[in-house]
């Protein structure tokens, strides 16, 4: 009876458990600062090198072809035949007033790459970058094409860089999306992570549910409190039953 007893509370408490963490789960898109689920973000990256990007047709757009979480990513496409001088350097960046910081220094920014196969056969390369005091490129240099890649740049305390930003990656005759962006997370030197910027949107599947994150964790909750209810009515009417035949 006891075994029986045993067996039946550790299947609750582990289903308990499983809700408990699946209710309380949060999305990455959520921490990140830019989830590149809308135009919001988007809209505050600027264009580097006019010149540049009107000889390669480089550009980005929020996109639904890949996506790390969420929504969707930010494409960036270029569009060149032959080929340009390397000596034209620029890309797409933000500057960190435009997220409510004054620099990045002490800041450790991570961020989601999708390299595309055939860019990647054409020499791209797929740089991250802070810049302002010194140009701090990211450190990972090796990309596997057509899946997504995490990197990562951690900004000295005392380097109070002010620009992070991504370069135009090819220099030879490409047209089509270079690489996929996503889920940009910038973590302060105190351990907490600038908040969206207002464009996350979660995934198709979970909005035509119709139920909302908080209003899911609301049910989940609920759940659970009845679920623990139940157990204790199971096991006080088992402690009088033994009771009962002693």
């Amino acid at each position: 009876m006891k075994k029986t007893v045993r067996r039946f509370l550790s299947v609750i408490f582990t289903a308990l458990l499983a809700i408990g963490c699946f209710a309380l789960s949060v999305s990455a898109s959520e921490t990140a600062a830019f989830a590149f689920d809308n135009d919001t973000g988007a809209s505050l990256w600027k264009i580097d090198n006019t010149e540049l990007a009107a000889s390669n047709g480089f550009g980005f757009d929020i996109t639904d072809t890949e996506s790390y979480d969420g929504a969707g990513s930010l494409a960036v496409f270029e569009s060149l035949t032959g080929e340009i001088d390397p000596a034209l350097v620029g890309g797409a960046y933000i500057t960190a007033s435009d997220i409510g910081l004054t620099d990045f220094a002490g800041c450790t920014i991570t961020a989601q790459i999708f390299p595309s196969a055939v860019a990647a056969a054409q020499g791209a390369q797929f740089v991250l970058y802070t810049d302002g005091m010194i140009y701090l490129p990211l450190m990972q240099t090796e990309l596997t094409p057509n899946e997504w890649n995490s990197v990562s740049l951690i900004i000295p305390d005392n380097c109070k860089n002010t620009r992070l930003g991504f370069l135009a990656p090819i220099y030879t005759t490409f047209a089509g999306d270079a690489f996929y962006l996503d889920e940009i997370t910038i973590t302060l030197p105190d351990g907490s992570t600038v908040p969206n910027v207002g464009d996350y949107v979660p995934p198709a599947e979970n909005a035509e549910s119709g139920i909302s994150d908080g209003l899911a964790a609301l049910i989940y909750t609920l759940l659970a409190l009845l679920a623990i209810a139940v157990v204790g009515v199971v096991i006080l009417a088992i402690y009088k039953r033994s009771k009962r035949y002693r």
